[in-house]
C-alpha cells in the first residue's frame, strides 16, 4: 500500500518508450529560440473564431501572450519589419512589370515593322509573278500582243529638263 491509502497497481505491459534522439555532434548546445512573432499570431488569430466578440478575443490573446512573456511591442515591430519586407518586394515586382510592359511595347513595334515588310514583299512578288505570267502570256500567242489585263503599262519617259529664259546681251 501506498502512503495514502491506495493500492500500488502492478506496471502495464507497456513497451519502453523511445529515447529522444540523440543531436548530431557538431550541433550547438543551446541555440537560439525565435520568439514569438507576426507570423505566429497570424495563424493563431486565424484558428480563433472572432465572429461574435473580435475586442474581447484580441484582449485575452494579448493577455495570454504577455502571461508567457511575448510583449505587444515586439509583434508590432515584427509586423512593421515583415511589412517594409513585403513593400520592398511589391515595388521589385512592379518594377519588373513595367519592364516587361516595355519590352511587350517593343516587340509589338517590332511585329508592325515586320507586318509592313511582309505587305511589301507581298506587294513585289505579286507584281514580279503579275509581269512574269503576262510574259510567259505573250510567248505561248506566238510572239503576238499580250494581253493587256495581265500586263504593266510601258514605262514614262524621263522629264526633260526645263531650259532657262534666254538673256539678251543688251544691257539696258
Amino acid at each position: 500500500m501506498s502512503l495514502f491509502g491506495k493500492r500500488n497497481e502492478p506496471p502495464s505491459m507497456q513497451p519502453p518508450a523511445m529515447p529522444p534522439p540523440l543531436p548530431p555532434v557538431h550541433a550547438p548546445e543551446a541555440a537560439p529560440k525565435r520568439g514569438y512573432g507576426v507570423a505566429d499570431l497570424i495563424m493563431l488569430m486565424k484558428t480563433i473564431p472572432t465572429d461574435r466578440h473580435p475586442e474581447l478575443v484580441v484582449r485575452v490573446v494579448k493577455s495570454t501572450l504577455e502571461s508567457v512573456g511575448v510583449h505587444a511591442n515586439d509583434i508590432i515591430e515584427d509586423a512593421l519589419r515583415h511589412e517594409g519586407a513585403v513593400r520592398d518586394r511589391i515595388a521589385v515586382l512592379e518594377g519588373e512589370i513595367d519592364g516587361l510592359e516595355q519590352e511587350i511595347e517593343r516587340r509589338r513595334g517590332l511585329i508592325a515593322e515586320l507586318q509592313t515588310n511582309v505587305a511589301d514583299l507581298i506587294y513585289a512578288r505579286e507584281r514580279w509573278q503579275s509581269a512574269e505570267s503576262g510574259r510567259l502570256a505573250a510567248a505561248d500567242d506566238g510572239g503576238g500582243t499580250a494581253s493587256k489585263g495581265h500586263s504593266l503599262p510601258p514605262p514614262l519617259p524621263p522629264p526633260f529638263p526645263k531650259t532657262a529664259p534666254a538673256k539678251s546681251d543688251t544691257v539696258g
